[in-house]
């Protein structure tokens, strides 16, 4: 807390000039659309059919309460899977200005082979929180909470701290800050003037890479981020990104940057004055909005370069940088709730690596940005309908990257959690460069929606997983039937 103590102290100045704004960072947890649940049904109706268990309003205080859950039964190769999750949500705000929300989730999972290969080495399941074993080594138990307090004290300014995750973009990835990994302390500020949507993210992250599946203090390391997006018209948007990640192990003491706190200061210099090894990153971010319903959108990520060594196109391994290009349509060939997404990401290797592990792009052995790390290339295609309270999503992944050979000293750049002083040539590098793999991940689900608000659903869902390593395929099938509410992203079409 004496990290967050210190922030407050140094961001004061900026309270007073912000302005309330569109989110262009967008927090990623479980909320109710507080706005829909007032009304006055009856309790069993509303809180089965059109809102909350809870729900209290006295016109100045609003509150509601939910429980949440995932009840899913499924087959993979022959062996039974299942997802046992329980919670719970409260939700409120008070005259207008203050905002809050909290959830806690217990897990219990037991998951296809090609999940446990992903969560044994790095002792966290996708998206979540730390394992302990589960049915004998058959599955895994988690538990984790999310939440969030809002003070908007005027139209111009709001200010958020909280534990949980934000993502930047418009697509379905990425590049720049994702819900891929696990919840964060953080504080957030945003701001607006004129065409101007600011905002500072602060946040406390873990390195846990050699903790193992033990109990111990883990390695603290921060980040600061800065956005800034400007409206250059009502159908164009551009996003202006910064971050620095910085942390402390054994040799260094040092905890918080006091410069790095400065809500409207360039990273890149501040590092260099100092002196320092952090991992400073820049980015930008860009989406269009046509009155069709068609959205164009891209991102660039910048690490680092060299413009000489871009020219000479020689595979200089420090020129990383990754980009996405995609489009989204609404209601496409005007077919009401018929909404389609085609999106293309590339990067290259090493890009969010550090020669310190800690200072790496990472949090609980997880990528920040997208869920590949690097040294990759992806398509991703999405169609999803809705008709009344039926609906229908179809997505299909394809990637091809480059991974590391096991127990080898060396890496191709595409581990974020390996120094990339290990890399195995200073040029010639190629994106998908070690050991080639290739997956398509295709996935259906059809459902239907019991409550529009909780997201109450009963859903049937079924995917394949098709890899290829060295010319050896193999493939799997799962469907399962699930009854649940929406609990948020748990990302799989990556593994």
């Amino acid at each position: 807390m004496k990290f967050f103590r210190i922030l407050l102290l140094c961001l004061l100045p900026q309270f007073l000039l912000a302005q309330e704004h569109d989110n262009p960072v967008k927090r990623r947890h479980v909320e109710l659309e507080l706005d829909s649940i007032k009304t006055g049904e009856k309790w069993w109706k509303n809180s089965l059919l059109t809102g909350p268990a809870l729900n209290v309003d006295s016109g100045v205080y609003h509150f509601v309460a939910t429980p949440i859950w995932d009840l899913t039964g499924g087959m993979a190769a022959g062996e039974r899977t299942m997802v046992n999750t329980r919670g719970a949500m409260i939700q409120g705000d008070f005259f207008d200005k203050v905002t809050f929300a909290s959830a806690i989730f217990e897990n219990q999972v037991i998951v296809p082979d090609f999940v446990r290969n992903y969560v044994n080495p790095r002792y966290v399941y996708p998206g979540g929180a730390r394992i302990k074993d589960y049915k004998s080594g058959l599955g895994y138990d988690f538990f984790y909470a999310t939440s969030f307090v809002n003070y908007k004290p005027s139209k111009h300014f709001n200010v958020e701290i909280g534990n949980g995750k934000h993502f930047i973009g418009e697509g379905y990835r990425s590049l720049l800050l994702s819900d891929n990994a696990f919840n964060y302390p953080y504080l957030k500020m945003q701001s607006k003037f004129w065409r101007i949507n600011y905002t500072n993210l602060y946040a406390e992250l873990m390195d846990i890479y050699d903790s193992g599946n033990v109990d111990q203090l883990f390695t603290k390391k921060y980040f600061a981020t800065h956005l800034l997006d400007y409206k250059v018209s009502d159908w164009l948007n551009i996003g202006i990104f910064e971050t620095v990640v910085w942390g402390r192990d054994s040799v260094s003491s040092r905890s918080v940057e006091l410069q790095y706190l400065n809500p409207i200061i360039f990273f890149r210099p501040v590092e260099f004055s100092l002196g320092s090894p952090d991992n400073v990153m820049m980015g930008l971010n860009i989406n269009s909005h046509f009155e069709n319903g068609l959205s164009i959108y891209g991102q660039v990520a910048l690490d680092e370069f060299l413009l000489s060594e871009i020219k000479a196109r020689n595979g200089w391994w420090a020129n990383k940088y990754g980009g996405q290009l995609g489009f989204k349509w609404k209601d496409f060939l005007k077919v009401k709730n018929l909404n389609i997404l085609g999106e293309l990401n590339v990067v290259r290797p090493f890009t969010y690596t550090h020669f310190n592990r800690i200072n790496n792009y990472g949090h609980f052995n997880q990528s920040l940005a997208h869920p590949l790390g690097a040294n990759f290339s992806e398509l991703v295609g999405q169609v999803n309908y809705k008709y009344k309270k039926f609906y229908a999503d179809a997505k299909l992944s394809y990637a091809s990257y480059g991974a590391d050979s096991t127990n080898s000293t060396f890496t191709y750049g595409g581990d974020l959690f390996r120094s990339y002083n290990d890399r195995v040539m200073i040029y010639g590098n190629t994106i998908g460069q070690g050991l080639n793999t290739k997956y398509l991940f295709g996935e259906l689900k059809l459902g239907y929606e019991f409550n529009p608000v909780t997201k109450m659903r009963a859903e049937v869902s079924f995917y394949r997983r098709t890899t290829l390593i060295s010319e050896q395929t193999e493939s799997i099938n799962w469907l399962s039937i699930s009854f649940k509410t929406l609990i948020g992203n748990r990302y799989l079409d990556f593994l």
